[in-house]
């Protein structure tokens, strides 16, 4: 690919949107998403299974291409047009110019064919390597991911490894040719707490190590504390918060951003806390609201949240929300109260197991 321009963003996306042809009529799953990311950043995309996010990283890379699906707008890498390359053109950038990380290890790597392999595949197939000089490569790149006696691990089946070796070797091969952008689509899935901390060092370190860019996808606000640059809320396809991670935590202005964050399990608080859940269900794509995707399930919600879908709005900050009635402004404590009054059940619920917001004070 071509050189960018130094001010050229690594990653421009605008107006994505992806949409399935199903038996109950179209399902827009991905919708006008837009998302910027310079070189060297980590950017967080978080929301609920189900909110679109994973759809959004394979529609990026052209990974959804199918008869019954179609995908438009504009995804640009280092000032190129993704969208109307070939599959050809395409498969010259996957792994080499942009790498992805799947969720399930397991899935995404052979079963059939040992570890060794499938790396030597992956690095002989970029970079054009003999078979000496590419098993080499991926012993160095097991040993880099913290895999012990990588040598013999070159030499094992998937199915003999634990799940964060797995996912260890899924990295491994992602970085194989020194891509630009490393795609992470919830790493951490099915892992154990501690295998999940070391996991996500891991690819923090190795960002930092090797100057990538990340785009780290989680459905866990904990986990892009402290590792993201900006973060992105999505829900029902749609990005409905934008900030960078210190604004976003500090002061949410979308509710759902916030049901988010009280999710969380809090180290503050006593043992056996009930854990705090969203109420209600995400909504059918493929028989949309007519207003704000999230107001059956909001606290604040009022009629026009349920007649109009909000547009997306940039506040003093700098962050952006798509809500009728951002958090942190009189309309929102209004509209709390109003709701609690009324008795309002997702309202009364967020009320008795988060009383100690700012918004009920």
């Amino acid at each position: 690919m071509n050189t960018s321009l130094p001010d050229t963003p690594l990653l421009e996306v605008e107006n994505l949107s992806t949409t399935f042809m199903t038996p109950r009529g179209p399902l827009t799953a991905v919708n006008g998403v837009n998302l910027t990311l310079q070189k060297g950043q980590t950017y967080g995309l978080v929301g609920e299974s189900g909110s679109g996010k994973t759809v959004f990283s394979r529609s990026m890379l052209q990974l959804n291409v199918s008869s019954n699906v179609q995908t438009t707008g504009s995804v640009k890498f280092q000032g190129e047009e993704l969208l109307t390359k070939t599959r050809k053109e395409m498969q010259s950038i996957w792994g080499k110019e942009i790498s992805m990380v799947f969720q399930d290890p397991m899935t995404s790597l052979n079963p059939v064919m040992k570890v060794g392999t499938q790396v030597i595949e992956h690095i002989r197939h970029h970079l054009g390597l003999g078979k000496k000089e590419a098993r080499e490569l991926g012993i160095e790149l097991l040993r880099s991911v913290q895999i012990p006696e990588p040598e013999a691990r070159m030499d094992v089946y998937p199915h003999e490894c634990s799940g964060g070796m797995r996912q260890r070797i899924c990295i491994a091969i992602a970085l194989a040719c020194g891509s630009k952008l490393l795609i992470a689509d919830e790493p951490t899935t099915a892992l154990d707490v501690t295998v999940q901390h070391q996991i996500l060092n891991l690819l923090d370190f190795q960002r930092r190590d090797r100057d990538m860019s990340m785009v780290l996808v989680t459905h866990d606000l904990g986990v892009i504390a402290g590792r993201a640059d900006h973060v992105a809320v999505m829900y029902a396809g749609r990005l409905v918060e934008v900030a960078d991670t210190k604004t976003l935590f500090a002061a949410p202005k979308m509710p759902y951003t916030e049901a988010l964050l009280r999710s969380i399990p809090r180290m503050d608080q006593p043992a056996h806390t009930r854990l705090l859940s969203i109420s209600g269900r995400p909504p059918d794509l493929a028989n949309p609201p007519k207003g704000c995707a999230f107001a059956p399930r909001c606290a604040y919600a009022q009629e026009q949240c349920e007649n109009e879908q909000p547009p997306i709005t940039t506040h003093a900050d700098g962050s952006q929300s798509a809500c009728w009635i951002p958090l942190g402004t009189p309309a929102s404590r209004d509209a709390l109260q109003k709701n609690l009054s009324a008795g309002r059940p997702q309202t009364l619920a967020m009320h008795n197991v988060a009383s100690t917001t700012s918004e009920v004070k």
